[in-house]
């Protein structure tokens, strides 16, 4: 008896971090440093020495996309709580709610994913030509230094 409960609870600690692990941003998302928003974003667009008209229009396009998405951060961050609290109430788990409540996290990031995809078709239409060329560069350059760290962090046997 002792013995599944173990197990039990492990199942339900990997069920936690997993159905919230799908909330945090991961590689080309802006965590690699150039990825769909948040930091990395503005530091691309920073190197690619925008003209005045450029850093206007790409501000605004921010400005127009944060009223979305920050609700869309305000829903995903309840409903990851409600599945918390799912997961970590010592009642019995009912696998319907489990599975809407999941469901209904997975369709918020689907969401905030394509509202992320239309911010960066947006920025890409105010970018020139030579500029789109230099952040391509600059992703390859950045590519190389990821897996420069990668080796030198994690060295194969």
């Amino acid at each position: 008896m002792r013995m599944w409960k173990i197990i039990g609870l492990g199942l339900l600690v990997a069920i936690f971090w997993t159905a919230t692990g799908f909330s945090f941003p991961h590689a080309g998302m802006g965590r690699d440093g150039a990825g769909l928003g948040g930091p990395g974003l503005w530091r691309l667009l920073r190197a690619l020495n925008l003209t005045d008209t450029q850093k206007t229009q790409v501000h605004d396009l921010f400005a127009a996309h944060r009223s979305t998405v920050q609700p869309l951060w305000e829903q995903m961050r309840a409903t990851r709580q409600q599945l918390a609290d799912l997961l970590l109430s010592p009642n019995p788990i009912d696998p319907n709610t489990l599975h809407a409540t999941a469901q209904q996290l997975a369709g918020q990031r689907d969401q905030l994913l394509q509202e992320h995809l239309t911010l960066a078709q947006e920025i890409r239409n105010v970018l020139t030509p030579a500029q789109l060329t230099q952040a391509t560069q600059l992703k390859e350059q950045l590519r190389a230094l990821q897996a420069t760290r990668h080796q030198l962090l994690f060295p194969q046997p």
